[in-house]
């Protein structure tokens, strides 16, 4: 032991190299074992809350609102708005007489058939 020399005062004195990173709680989504599919071999699954580096974080909600507004665009694109048709001279309903039609009323609703007999007629138009 006398020729052992030990250098634990200039390790206890020599600054740390590790820097301090603010974490925050996480729960874990579809989209993150997706891209971080490591994840799954640490055994972390769909609804767990871990922690998570601040920056980290931030990209995992940037990812989620980019994939949200995306598939929201998707749904808006997909559906092609039905055409309008519009009342041109008054009518009475063909199921309740005593409900008229007036000029300017949204009848788009009519089933194809209704809409295309009261076109030819001249009671409304499309647009």
């Amino acid at each position: 032991m006398a020729g052992e020399t030990t250098n634990k005062g200039a390790e206890a004195a020599a600054p740390s190299t590790e820097q301090t990173v603010k974490t925050v709680k996480h729960t874990v989504t579809e989209a993150d074992i997706k891209h971080n599919p490591e994840l799954i071999g640490k055994g972390v699954k769909v609804v767990d809350t871990i922690d998570l580096p601040e920056d980290v974080k931030a990209a995992a909600d940037a990812r989620a609102a980019e994939a949200a507004a995306t598939a929201d665009a998707g749904k808006s694109k997909g559906k092609a708005k039905p055409a309008k048709y519009t009342v041109l001279q008054p009518f009475a309903d063909k199921d309740n007489f005593s409900k008229m039609w007036k000029e300017g009323d949204d009848v788009s609703h009519f089933d194809e058939d209704r809409l295309a007999s009261c076109v030819k007629r001249g009671l409304i138009k499309k647009g």
